[in-house]
């Protein structure tokens, strides 16, 4: 097995912590027989030397001003067409989660993020993290590769010295500002906009299979669909589907969201829906005040009442 592991620097403290946790998943169970390459990609300013010292195997290297997800996804795609590795371990940063669910939807990879711990036998691969805030321990298997996991509260282990001494191979910088003068919401261009109706599912949607009825109902009346940040990060959406700041603005007649508490960063998506209506099963949910009229009940006492209503549409 060969397995790239990903690594995010900004500073002195990060480069130290991320060597730290390199060393820490090679021993893991996991990593026995395993072939480990990296791709390192930095804002901060350092001598590749460090690399040279404490990284064995291949390292692919990179400078960059701002570390940006879609630039990685672009180099690890890149990287992965050429080497064709098992899977893609993403070290924690602030944008470790993002970049695995980019990558993922994108290369059509089985991926889990905020990885805590990870074992392998006969019969697959098995990943762990904490679910429902924190308060159950879920383990997921996956069973083909390749694969893309982001990780989450490694413990260190202490900085040992390998006897092997990394290939290094520097990522060109193309098309890339110096710096970033400004940043402007831009509405996203796509042809089903034209659609008067917009439906858009959030977290309070409890599962994967409820938010794909909610999409298929959308698609088959060839009205819109979108999810709040938080269902597509849990890879139960796309991200091309994602309503708000980081997504889509949208100006249809009729917005129905259900399951969506209403932040500000995503209420920029939809206020320029001519009505709007929320399904909810919390009043105080910032999105009844949004809201020309408001459902207050469990989405799944209503839905097929309200699918009903619409598709007369």
């Amino acid at each position: 097995m060969k397995i790239l592991i990903v690594m995010q620097v900004y500073d002195e403290f990060s480069l130290l912590d991320n060597i730290k946790k390199y060393n820490s998943i090679l021993n893991f169970s996991f990593m026995e027989n395993v072939k480990t390459e990296c791709a390192v990609f930095s804002e901060y300013n350092f001598s590749t030397n460090i690399l040279e010292k404490y990284i064995q195997n291949k390292v692919y290297f990179r400078a960059i001003d701002c570390i940006i997800p879609e630039i990685i996804k672009n180099d690890i795609e890149n990287i992965q067409n050429k080497e064709n590795y098992d899977g893609i371990i993403i070290l924690e940063s602030s944008m470790s989660n993002y970049v695995a669910v980019l990558l993922g939807e994108k290369l059509k990879y089985n991926y889990v993020t905020n990885v805590v711990d990870f074992y392998r036998n006969e019969n697959g691969m098995y990943f762990k993290r904490f679910s429902y805030n924190n308060n159950v321990y879920s383990t997921f298997e996956i069973k083909n590769k390749p694969f893309i996991v982001s990780l989450k509260m490694i413990k260190n282990s202490a900085i040992k010295n390998n006897i092997d001494i990394p290939n290094i191979i520097e990522i060109e910088n193309k098309n890339i500002p110096d710096f970033i003068i400004d940043k402007n919401i831009i509405k996203r261009a796509d042809i089903k906009e034209n659609s008067d109706i917009l439906i858009v599912a959030g977290k309070g949607v409890k599962d994967k299979k409820s938010v794909e009825k909610i999409r298929q109902f959308a698609i088959s009346k060839k009205f819109l669909f979108g999810v709040t940040r938080p269902v597509a990060m849990n890879g139960w959406g796309k991200l091309g589907e994602i309503v708000g700041v980081s997504g889509g603005i949208y100006s249809p007649k009729i917005c129905i969201t259900i399951g969506v508490s209403g932040s500000a960063a995503f209420y920029v998506g939809i206020e320029n829906s001519d009505y709007i209506i929320s399904v909810n099963s919390n009043d105080k949910a910032p999105i009844i005040d949004m809201s020309d009229v408001s459902i207050i009940d469990d989405y799944e006492n209503v839905i097929d009442d309200l699918f009903n209503i619409f598709k007369i549409c």
